[in-house]
């Protein structure tokens, strides 16, 4: 029996991005053991393919996928440029999936949740925790309950019909609560690509990237109830013009003010929005 491992070590929204890869493979090797070596083995629990994690075994295949997006100096998409090292094409779909379940019981009247990711990352793509702050309560005074989600590194804050509920749940867990969202609103980060495993409608604003580069495919369509938001700036995206291939870099500018363009009042704008389309699905 052929045994195949697929590699991508990291980061947490990149190891998602490989289930386009893994779901390809299992098509075309039906009884192959397919196996993954990664940080994040929760991506695969429960998954449809028959994937394993990494065994102490010599494979007769590798697919290293670690650097194959930063090799296209991300001017290729992540999920393309995956397939390119696996398949020697861009073909097929881009939808990420992952398994979950129900979301916790919490008493909350979830028609009336939305769930943020105020990150904590690279200064590129950090937004100000007073940014984040302002948006909750803003979507609060509207009559919305807004969960905040991801580890003790992201901002973190309390207050009127506002949740603290970073480091309370695993994968599986937070993808229940986004997905049980009317909306979820981001930054460039793992959650991004998380929430894109469900059907809930995406803001998610970007200083790094373009939407395009982030947006995936779901129920046949790219961008499917995802709208990515540029900050206000000539300079945004400069991810896409590095020189070589990195896993960092720092701004062009040298002042990181992309961050701090954004209008927590327009962005509660597209949040609600945003809301209202699954409200009225």
């Amino acid at each position: 029996m052929t045994s195949i491992l697929v590699r991508r070590t990291g980061a947490f929204g990149d190891v998602i991005d490989t289930t386009p890869v893994v779901r390809r493979l299992r098509h075309e090797n039906p009884d192959a053991e397919i196996d993954v070596d990664t940080q994040y083995p929760r991506v695969s629990l429960n998954s449809p393919h028959r994937v394993g994690l990494k065994r102490d075994i010599a494979y007769d295949r590798v697919i290293d996928l670690n650097m194959a997006f930063e090799r296209n100096l991300r001017r290729v998409g992540i999920v393309e440029s995956y397939m390119e090292v696996a398949f020697g094409d861009r073909e097929g779909s881009t939808q990420v999936e992952m398994s979950y379940g129900p979301p916790p019981e919490f008493g909350l009247d979830w028609s009336l949740a939305i769930t943020m990711h105020p990150a904590r990352s690279w200064p590129q793509r950090t937004l100000p925790v007073n940014f984040w702050i302002d948006l909750a309560n803003i979507l609060a005074k509207r009559g919305w309950i807004v969960l905040c989600i991801g580890t003790k590194q992201d901002w973190g804050f309390n207050g009127h019909r506002v949740l603290d509920l970073r480091d309370r749940f695993d994968m599986q867990t937070q993808a229940s609560v986004i997905g049980a969202s009317r909306a979820f609103v981001c930054s460039e980060s793992g959650p991004m690509m998380l929430a894109q495993v469900t059907d809930v409608p995406v803001v998610a604003l970007h200083t790094m990237a373009l939407p395009w580069i982030t947006a995936r495919e779901r129920h046949g369509v790219v961008g499917w109830r995802f709208r990515g938001i540029p900050s206000p700036i000539e300079c945004v995206g400069c991810s896409h013009r590095l020189p070589e291939a990195s896993t960092f870099f720092s701004c062009e500018r040298g002042d990181n003010i992309c961050v701090t363009l954004f209008d927590p009042e327009k962005i509660a704008d597209q949040v609600e929005s945003a809301a209202r389309e699954t409200a009225a699905a």
